[in-house]
């Protein structure tokens, strides 16, 4: 597996995970989601 390929699947598990959570937690989550999408995009 890939770095990009590793780092995309835990993107999308913690998208999965942080629908479970409410508010700013979910939020920031989300974002930390986002972040590693966007860094696996780059490699």
């Amino acid at each position: 597996m890939t770095y990009a390929k590793g780092l995309s699947k835990l993107a999308a598990k913690i998208n999965k995970a942080a629908r479970l959570a409410l508010g700013t937690t979910q939020h920031a989550w989300q974002e930390v989601a986002l972040q590693m999408e966007n860094e696996a995009d780059t490699h």
